[in-house]
């Protein structure tokens, strides 16, 4: 199926696999203890303490991005699966 391939999302449907994977989860956005573990707030933080936390930031909205889009692949792949398999076949599943 075309979207496992570029959704990077093989690895969580491959029927050879000896374990079930772990599904991913979305992330926690960084916070200012993130940077600086004494500080607890962002106005706190220095000029180059607030580069490293935009930094921070950026990185954790690309793997929330590149997560978003695995899941949303996977149910999308679950929805055809369902739909397309007959119901005298479930029960095998």
């Amino acid at each position: 199926m075309a979207s496992a391939g570029k959704r990077d999302v093989w690895k969580f449907i491959n029927p050879s696999l000896d374990t079930e994977p772990t599904l991913p989860t979305l992330a926690k956005p960084p916070i200012a203890t993130s940077v600086i573990a004494k500080k607890t707030t962002l106005v706190e933080l220095t000029a180059d303490e607030r580069e490293t936390y935009k930094l921070l930031y950026q990185a954790y909205k690309d793997d929330n991005l590149r997560i978003s889009t695995q899941l949303k692949a996977l149910s999308k792949i679950q929805d055809h699966i369902i739909n397309n398999i007959s119901s005298n076949n479930i029960k095998i599943i």
